[in-house]
């Protein structure tokens, strides 16, 4: 009786096991025909019966390969959708089954397969855009793994033209594997920005924030928008520190050194140099001290001094450093197989010797204001402007040679305004013509400005003892009716990109400087008293345009001219606001505007960032906004004209405002144009923002890489060697479209080193 019951069991189990089998079959005879039947769906909706070839690579998979049809019609063709109908239900023709066993083996014959990959790259991408690589990945998986090649985004970023690119780090190598990705992204980046930009549609495309420990005092951004220099302290006053930060890398913002100070660093500036066969970053911070019957150690700053005090007995001297950071260490650091969240990354750390070198320190006894960093005739140098004898004055010295080679030039007086009261509002070396440009405040009353002088000095060298007295004989002159505050010039160093590799160098290059802008808010308050009819708002820019001049001995030389001649009334280009208040972040070729409230004094909230429109390049149709901008000069005659037309949307969604007006608005904000880049600091906050204009993608992150891990080394060191040929292939990231979402990242400690000064 056991013996039946057991044979009747394994019956039923077997005839279970065939029926599993046979609906099996039914469901992938199901599927060929399903497949079979969108096919014709697709050829008789788009009728591309010509030049359509129809290639499956599996069973699993069908892909379209097409040889005359556009690239758009096809995704238009694939993207379609289709009436689910039952293959069951309807059976095919027996020609249909025949015609779909064809065109199995038919992907073996397309002849764009047996092409070998050298022609490819050499004799048909190179007639191709950018848009129509990245569209031509999504063909096929063969293709999708070649348009990665290193090689071919090499040569696109030694070819582009009319396109501008960020300033690259010294030690950027696409030789090496880790560092290969970065030159699709960063030429993805320049495209997406400069044609976004055209069109007006640019906005925040991604949002990072690091949550530290102290306040955020000021910051800055290194050109070419990779690293950020920040400085923080304690709520208490007694720890002080300069924090280097890592842009676009995998996490997004990372923490990688920073040195203590023994006071609170103020105006942050950052270069690109060499410093003892090393390349690195050159880092310039101030540190403001009282001196007098104060001592240092109670840390009494002058801002918040009553008026009722005896500033002679609060007199303060100003401390400059010169630091260099080491960016082989960076490199190291940033390696997209470490992982700041493991041990072993915190144990590395310990490997490194310290990143910061201290190069010079010199001390000031008078005001330091608006230092500057840049390089001429290979070298790098730091200027500042202060007061000497009663005079303005610049000041200039070598940072590899330290104070000793320091320079001070005296600017006279404008000789219109002899023994009148001059203030320096804002300067700029012009690397282009070799010139000191100059902007300069006449004041005959107290806390008024009458006048604003705009002056270009030639200097034939920064080198030597001093001090020099430079005259300006022929400057530009304007009323001050807007009482103009926070003046800022727009101007970039002259880098050339290059590629450390045997191939030939960039074909675009710029033969001519840029035109200078200088920017200024509308200070509504001392404007008010001296013109109670005209409360206006906004900001006032000046331009200056370069043009040929022969200067005896040299074959040709720049030299900026204004539409008026040197010595008459300059035109002022006002940008009116109804609302709020302007604070203008220029650039060469990108402006942005950040509207905010200076009514209320605990915070600065920020009403919109928009794009700084100039009058003379407006569009017709723009988006409604309360700003308004003046598309007239500023005349004697009328110094108010109001014709105003419409100004752009904010770069900002409503989100990401109310997100920085709940963190107390806007303390410090940086612009790099470049990389798209907005920084941002918050009052007594330890958190900074960092906004994106442009896409970013990280290299683990890839299915190519993945498919490449799979097909070559399942090792993750040697994975990490094919990393640099691929890149993200992610729906939105592929598609050109990402999310704007806050990323929180947990930073671990960075490398903390002390620098001591001689």
């Amino acid at each position: 009786m056991g013996s039946d019951t057991f044979r009747k069991v394994l019956v039923k189990r077997k005839e279970a096991a065939r029926h599993r089998r046979h609906l099996h079959t039914l469901v992938q005879e199901a599927k060929q025909k399903e497949k079979a039947r969108a096919l014709l769906q697709i050829y008789s909706q788009n009728k591309l019966f010509r030049g359509l070839a129809i290639g499956l690579s599996d069973r699993n998979k069908l892909n379209l390969v097409t040889t005359d049809v556009p690239m758009d019609m096809r995704l238009h063709a694939q993207q379609k959708s289709l009436e689910p109908v039952a293959p069951w239900l309807l059976p095919l023709p027996t020609w249909v089954k025949g015609l779909y066993r064809y065109m199995e083996g038919i992907n073996a014959r397309a002849y764009i397969k047996i092409l070998p990959y050298d022609v490819i790259i050499d004799n048909i991408v190179p007639y191709l855009t950018v848009e129509d690589i990245i569209n031509l990945r999504t063909v096929d998986k063969q293709f999708y793994i070649l348009l990665h090649s290193i090689t071919i985004w090499r040569r696109i970023f030694q070819n582009m033209q009319g396109i501008r690119l960020p300033i690259l780090r010294p030690t950027f190598n696409p030789l090496k594997p880790e560092q290969a990705y970065e030159i699709e992204q960063l030429i993805r980046r320049s495209i997406r920005l400069e044609r976004e930009w055209r069109l007006g549609v640019s906005r925040v495309r991604h949002v990072n924030e690091y949550h530290g420990i102290h306040n955020i005092i000021d910051i800055y951004i290194v050109p070419g928008g990779k690293f950020l220099v920040a400085s923080a302290g304690d709520k208490e006053g007694l720890r002080y520190c300069v924090m280097l930060f890592a842009l676009d890398i995998v996490g997004g913002l990372r923490l990688l050194a920073r040195v203590p100070t023994h006071s609170a660093p103020i105006q942050l500036r950052a270069l690109y140099g060499v410093h003892q066969g090393v390349q690195g970053l050159y880092i310039s911070w101030t540190i403001r001290l009282p001196l007098g019957k104060y001592s240092v150690q109670e840390r009494i700053e002058l801002a918040n001094s009553m008026p009722g005090c005896h500033m002679e007995h609060l007199t303060a001297i100003y401390d400059i450093y010169n630091a260099h950071f080491d960016l082989e260490t960076a490199e190291e650091v940033m390696h997209p197989s470490h992982d700041p969240k493991q041990v072993p990354y915190e144990n590395s750390k310990f490997l490194y010797k310290g990143p910061f070198l201290p190069v010079h320190s010199y001390r000031n006894y008078f005001e330091v204001r608006h230092p500057s960093l840049f390089t001429w005739k290979q070298q790098v140098y730091l200027g500042y402007s202060t007061f000497v004898e009663g005079s303005t004055a610049l000041v200039f010295f070598n940072v590899r040679e330290g104070p000793r080679s320091a320079v001070t030039f005296k600017l006279a007086d404008s000789p219109s305004f002899t023994h009148t009261p001059h203030r320096i509002r804002t300067w700029t070396f012009c690397r282009w013509t070799s010139q000191l440009f100059v902007v300069r405040s006449v004041s005959t009353q107290p806390g008024i400005n009458d006048q604003v002088i705009f002056e270009f000095y030639d200097v034939g060298n920064l080198e030597g003892s001093g001090p020099h007295t430079l005259i300006c004989n022929e400057p530009w002159t304007c009323p001050d009716t807007y009482q103009a505050d926070k003046f800022t010039i727009s101007d970039i160093e002259r880098v050339n990109n290059q590629l450390p590799y045997a191939h030939a160098p960039r074909r675009f290059q710029e033969t001519s400087p840029p035109p200078l802008y200088v920017f200024a808010s509308i200070n509504s308050q001392k404007q008010r008293g001296q013109y109670p009819l005209h409360q206006k708002k906004g900001s006032v820019y000046w331009i200056f345009h370069p043009e040929m001049a022969e200067i005896p001995g040299q074959v040709s030389q720049f030299t900026y001219r204004n539409a008026t001649l040197p010595g008459d009334t300059l035109e002022t280009y006002t940008h009116l606001n109804q609302n709020h208040e302007e604070r203008v972040l220029p650039g060469v070729h990108r402006t942005i505007v950040v509207e905010v409230d200076e009514g209320i004094k605990e915070a600065v909230p920020v009403a919109s960032i928009k794009r700084f429109e100039f009058p003379d390049r407006q569009r017709s149709q723009l988006l409604s906004e309360s700003a308004e901008e003046a598309t007239q000069a500023q005349t004697v005659a009328d110094p108010f004209p109001f014709e105003c037309i419409k100004a752009e949307r904010s770069l900002c969604d409503e989100k990401t405002l109310a997100m920085l007006t709940e963190r107390g608005g806007v303390k410090c904000i940086q612009w790099d144009e470049g990389s798209g880049k907005i920084a941002v600091t918050h009052p007594n906050s330890p958190i900074l923002t960092v906004m994106d204009l442009g896409d970013s993608c990280e290299p683990l992150e890839r299915l190519a890489y993945v498919w490449l891990v799979d097909i070559h080394s399942p090792d993750r060191e040697n994975a990490m060697s094919v990393a640099g040929l691929v890149e993200c292939t992610s729906s939105r990231r592929e598609s050109w479209t990402d999310i704007t979402a806050p990323v929180r990242i947990n930073v671990p400690d960075a490398l903390d080193v002390d620098l001591s000064f001689d």
